[in-house]
């Protein structure tokens, strides 16, 4: 099972995650347009709220609404740590 680490949004529809074998991007943008429970993320004051659940280890939005995080991993891409977020 992976558990997110980190989590920042990114351009009002992706998700950049890191897990503990590096950073992924994930893109929401099909799950905002099919509706739904993901509705009030097509809000980017919202879509901006998303935070790790510390008990779950994954993205969750006011604890109301949240992604396995298997999922999450699987189908995001890998990408190099950014550069906004190197110390």
């Amino acid at each position: 099972m992976h558990h997110v680490l980190e989590v920042q949004p990114a351009h009002q529809r992706y998700l950049l995650l890191r897990f503990g074998d590096g950073w992924r991007i994930f893109d929401m943008q099909p799950l905002i347009e099919g509706g739904g429970v993901f509705a009030p993320l097509a809000n980017p004051a919202y879509f901006r709220r998303v935070a790790v659940d510390p008990v779950s280890r994954t993205v969750t939005w006011s604890g109301e609404l949240d992604l396995d995080p298997d999922t999450l991993h699987d189908e995001a891409v890998p990408v190099g740590m950014p550069a906004a977020l190197r110390a």
